[in-house]
């Protein structure tokens, strides 16, 4: 991860998020923290959205910005991976750049639990976007495991509102 996405230091924290919803309603986000590869659940932050529509690029870019009010508070990401792939990254590039924190995204074929699935980790790099297609490298494996860890925060979030609406 260092090399490839030319950090001065290998990512010691590392967020990932998620965005979860039914069509539109109860839309949530999730931030999930690793530190050294391990990860620190105390740290982890759930949003309901206040924008509650289909649009996930729009959410993440919900999510982001809330989140980015906190870096003083809430400690500084070495690494940020989203889930999804142009659409979630475009929607966020300009605020993790102002900041100068690096990112990259996971675009997969709608699979959070498969490890051994081919994997498109995208990174942008002078206006650029590369990407690398790999399946079991030791990134590839920490990046799916943050990755299937704020999916499955997210929805379990999601759940928890959902029944909550349903009993009202």
């Amino acid at each position: 991860l260092q090399r490839m996405l030319n950090l001065s230091n290998p990512p010691r924290r590392i967020e990932g998020y998620d965005i979860s919803h039914q069509s539109g309603t109860n839309v949530v986000g999730s931030m999930v923290v690793f530190l050294n590869g391990a990860a620190a659940r105390s740290e982890y932050r759930k949003f309901k959205l206040r924008s509650q529509k289909n649009d996930d690029p729009a959410s993440l870019r919900e999510v982001i910005e809330r989140r980015l009010k906190h870096l003083e508070d809430w400690g500084r990401p070495d690494l940020i991976v989203l889930d999804g792939g142009e659409s979630q990254l475009n929607a966020v590039i300009d605020l993790l750049n102002a900041e100068n924190i690096p990112y990259l995204a996971q675009e997969k074929s709608g699979n959070h639990t498969n490890i051994l699935e081919t994997h498109r980790i995208l990174y942008k790099e002078n206006d650029t976007y590369n990407f690398i297609i790999a399946q079991n490298e030791d990134f590839v494996k920490l990046i799916t495991r943050i990755d299937t860890e704020a999916h499955r925060f997210a929805i379990t979030y999601h759940s928890l509102l959902k029944r909550k609406n349903m009993l009202k």
